[in-house]
């Protein structure tokens, strides 16, 4: 590649945000920073392991399919699995 794809598909933090998000919006509401707080802490201390490392274990798959791509979008629920 002539030049490194910015792509949040090659970010893993990304995806854990992503699940955290989806994990805190279903405790709503949130009454303020603090509880929000709290719930981020404890919804990533909920995170399984076996997440994280398919996360990094998924990279190679998805090195190949962004070069495929061409550093388009790619399709990141393939490439995981």
């Amino acid at each position: 590649m002539g030049w490194p794809t910015n792509s949040p598909d090659m970010n893993h933090i990304e995806h854990l945000w992503d699940t955290l998000e989806r994990a805190i919006r279903e405790r709503q509401p949130i009454q303020n920073f603090q509880q929000l707080e709290e719930l981020l802490i404890q919804e990533w201390e909920l995170l399984p392991q076996e997440r994280i490392t398919n996360l990094i274990e998924s990279m190679p798959r998805r090195c190949a399919e962004l070069i495929r791509a061409r550093g388009d979008h790619i399709h990141y629920y393939k490439c995981l699995y």
